[in-house]
């Protein structure tokens, strides 16, 4: 099926033993920007990141799993069988795999996990909410709730990267909670910028919950050329259907962030 799907239509008619068939998708595979394989999905991200100029990206939830069956619990012949029937797809998938090998020799993991480059692309920091790009790691797609953008941490530790282009003379940093997946959740959250852990102090509101504090002065946090890289750590993250057997929401949440200001 991944051969015909690359070969395109002008192969429909062509049988599965027509050699042109193959040779096609693996044309039309090599002019592919970006080869991503589903095992090695977080490898694929860094490529990706790399390729748009995001730096690290993810990760991403696998919420349609397959259950495993081993292959010693099929018998050799049902295997000789799907193997015949896949023989196409095993072979584009051989070459997909040396395409991908080869942009990762290429690239080179310590590019793949540099720090961001171009920092004037980044979101401004002096009012960041989700409706601008999430450059970071660590975050669900970004949804419209009630009337305004919020993105919910998808890891333990999320990472946002802003561009504050007078970093030097902030003093203040406040982030807007406007859900959490329980009160522990809420309680265990901890904000640093630049490698710095922030003293914050949370105060309920009408919209959510308020996080507000000082930025400590120079030289206890560090000044990165306009880089300001926040990090939220949250440990106790939960589902939603562990928690509302009504739900259907299977994600790990932790907090929902709204917006951040530093100034």
């Amino acid at each position: 099926m991944q051969t015909r799907q690359l070969a395109g239509a002008s192969c429909a008619e062509q049988r599965d033993n027509d050699a042109r068939l193959l040779e096609t998708a693996l044309a039309h595979l090599r002019r592919c920007d970006l080869v991503g394989l589903v095992e090695r999905l977080d490898e694929t991200l860094l490529l990706l990141g790399d390729m748009m100029g995001w730096s690290r990206i993810g990760p991403v939830p696998h919420l349609n799993k397959t259950p495993h069956t081993g292959a010693d619990e099929v018998d050799a012949e049902s295997l000789d069988i799907l193997r015949s029937w896949n023989a196409l797809d095993l072979r584009l998938y051989d070459a997909a795999r040396a395409l991908f090998e080869a942009r990762m020799a290429a690239a080179g993991r310590t590019r793949l996990e540099r720090p961001y480059l171009d920092k004037t692309s980044l979101p401004d920091g002096a009012y960041f909410t989700p409706a601008q790009a999430i450059r970071g790691y660590g975050w669900h797609e970004r949804e419209f709730h009630e009337g305004r953008w919020l993105c919910w941490n998808s890891a333990p530790t999320a990472t946002l990267a802003l561009h504050r282009t007078e970093l030097a003379a902030c003093s203040r940093f406040r982030c807007l909670v406007t859900r959490a997946v329980g009160p522990a959740a809420l309680d265990s959250l901890r904000v640093s910028l630049n490698g710095t852990l922030l003293a914050l102090q949370k105060r309920q509101r009408e919209d959510g919950y308020l996080l507000e504090g000082a930025i400590p002065p120079e030289p206890l946090i560090e000044r990165r050329e306009c880089l300001a890289e926040v990090t939220i750590r949250c440990p106790i993250m939960q589902r939603p259907c562990d928690i509302n057997p009504d739900s259907s929401d299977r994600r790990q949440l932790a907090v929902a962030v709204a917006w951040i200001r530093i100034d």
